[in-house]
């Protein structure tokens, strides 16, 4: 994009100057939306693995092992509690406070369109 800008002010070739320069810079976006993609793709899969392992987010404040008392729980629950707690640590490992604020707007976005569907029906 520098070459393209540094080229002389030429009244014929400035069309031909705007074309190369909007063709290097949708190439440049392109570059980055997929660097982006790749690099949260490695970067959720690696906090995925990291959660596995046991750096979890709401293990530290909720006592888990109640959750195995068949008196009390349901079995499932525990198992239920450890996948919540892997996918939200490795979403705030992953993305930080704006992967889960993106989560969270995605599904409050959802329910907002739907609502407004059923209303207008």
């Amino acid at each position: 994009m520098a070459a393209i800008k540094a080229r002389p002010a030429d009244p014929v070739a400035n069309a031909q100057n705007a074309a190369d320069l909007q063709a290097a810079s949708d190439a440049l976006d392109e570059y980055r939306g997929n660097t982006q993609r790749y690099a949260f793709a490695v970067s959720l899969t690696l906090s995925v693995l990291v959660s596995i392992a046991g750096v979890r987010a709401l293990g530290n404040f909720v006592d888990a092992g109640k959750l195995k008392d068949p008196v009390f729980t349901h079995g499932s629950q525990y198992l239920f509690f450890l996948c919540v707690d892997v996918m939200l640590s490795a979403a705030l490992l992953a993305g930080g406070a704006d992967g889960i604020h993106s989560v969270v707007n995605a599904v409050t976005s959802f329910f907002d369109a739907s609502a407004d569907k059923s209303s207008k029906a």
